[in-house]
């Protein structure tokens, strides 16, 4: 898959212009050199020169939207960095028919330029950046871009690179986020948002739904311009959910309306979903339905707090409870997966990402690690026995070099049931 049909680089360097009124940040100027523009309507950006050789740098952050909107800009120009041709392989596994062998240090996909393979999935390109990930129809993985906006899916059986369901220059789709199939429909449901928006806070979340046999949309669900749209969990009865992670929302779309153009409605809000909020600070991330519970959750990536909300028979939220944690509390907590009921896998987007069980009881839940040493893992999907979670590698940006690690994985996690 090349992307060098998706940008046009230029020697002019200019000015990201990110201030406004509602975070109050200033102008950033990228100095140096050339600039790239991915593709309308996404922002200009001057970028470094580019090093093959790579040092890697952790480094502690602070999760908010100033960080969030420098990082995004320098996500758009690490596509002109490198050779934009450079494509994997995914596996010949066993167990989804996707995946290498448990335990084997066969990779899904020959090494990338930094020396080192994936133990899940291998994705393309030097510029992808996961960020969602999902199951869909006939054991197939769906793979999204928060960089390009692309939707990349690994099929039962190949051994060959991933097919581009969504491509970059899908005009619906600016910056793809969270990611889930709806059987009922035959459609993934991708969050759309333009990231170059979040510094007026002007992001634009739109829920798209995309064809899940040649990509095509058949339909949107705008949730307004200053939402941003992150993660989704669907529903066969109640339709589909989205989190707001600028407002204090979670979106609903009704089943009987979700092909319907432009069906959200605002189905939960409440005081402790932006409560304390930190300065600048990203709300509502991760959402999954316990069907069997009749009950959803949701979490903050800010505070870290833990949100059910009950589903009542018609499908309107019913009342909410903040789940006490012990053995936490969670940083930077992003995806959320049902593992069975009364049970989630919970994933914190760190430098030293983990994967974490809570078992809940009431309005308690047990905190335990799973997994650590990921690279700023964002979303989860239950394969068999284990989770396969995105690696998004954000903090790169603020490491000081240019190049991500490469390729880009998706990490196969044994859950140890």
């Amino acid at each position: 898959m090349s992307s060098s049909n998706d940008k046009r680089i230029n020697t002019q360097a200019v000015t990201v212009a990110i201030d406004g009124p509602y975070y109050g940040l200033g102008a950033v100027n990228f100095e140096a050199i050339p600039t790239i523009r991915i593709r309308p309507p996404a922002v200009s950006i001057v970028r470094g020169h580019c090093r093959k050789k790579v040092t890697r740098k952790r480094v502690t952050r602070k999760t908010n939207l100033r960080n969030a909107t420098i990082l995004m800009a320098n996500l758009l120009a690490f596509a002109a960095c490198g050779d934009p041709s450079t494509t994997t392989n995914a596996g010949d596994g066993v167990d989804s028919g996707i995946l290498p062998d448990a335990g084997s240090s066969a990779d899904s996909g020959p090494m990338g330029e930094n020396g080192r393979s994936c133990s899940g999935l291998t994705l393309p390109g030097n510029a992808f950046f996961p960020e969602g990930i999902a199951a869909g129809p006939s054991g197939t993985i769906a793979v999204t871009s928060a960089a390009t906006g692309q939707v990349v899916e690994f099929v039962r059986g190949a051994t060959s690179e991933p097919r581009e369901l969504v491509a970059a220059d899908e005009a619906a789709i600016t910056n793809a986020l969270g990611i889930r199939h709806d059987s009922t429909e035959g459609v993934y449901w991708v969050c759309s948002v333009d990231l170059a928006g979040l510094g007026t806070g002007m992001p634009r979340g739109t829920l798209v739904g995309v064809s899940d046999e040649d990509g095509s949309v058949v339909v949107s669900h705008a949730l307004g311009a200053t939402a941003l749209c992150n993660d989704i969990a669907v529903s066969e009865t109640h339709g589909v959910f989205a989190t707001d992670s600028l407002g204090s929302s979670v979106f609903q779309v009704p089943r009987a309306d979700v092909m319907t153009t432009d069906s959200a409605i605002i189905w939960a809000n409440d005081a402790r979903f932006s409560m304390d909020r930190a300065p600048d600070g990203l709300l509502l991330n991760g959402i999954a339905i316990d069907e069997i519970a009749d009950a959803l959750y949701t979490v903050r990536l800010d505070t870290g707090a833990l949100f059910r909300v009950a589903m009542n028979g018609d499908g309107s939220a019913g009342t909410v409870d903040a789940i006490n944690l012990t053995g936490g509390p969670l940083s930077s907590p992003d995806g959320l997966v049902v593992e069975a009921s009364n049970q989630l896998l919970v994933i914190e987007n760190l430098a030293d990402g983990t994967v974490k069980r809570i078992v809940i009881s009431g309005t308690d839940g047990t905190l335990t690690s799973v997994a650590t040493g990921l690279e700023e893992p964002a979303t989860g999907v239950i394969v068999g026995d284990d989770i396969l979670v995105t690696n998004t590698q954000f903090a790169t940006f603020f490491s000081g070099d240019p190049m991500p690690l490469l390729p880009f994985c998706v990490s196969r996690v044994p859950l140890g049931i």
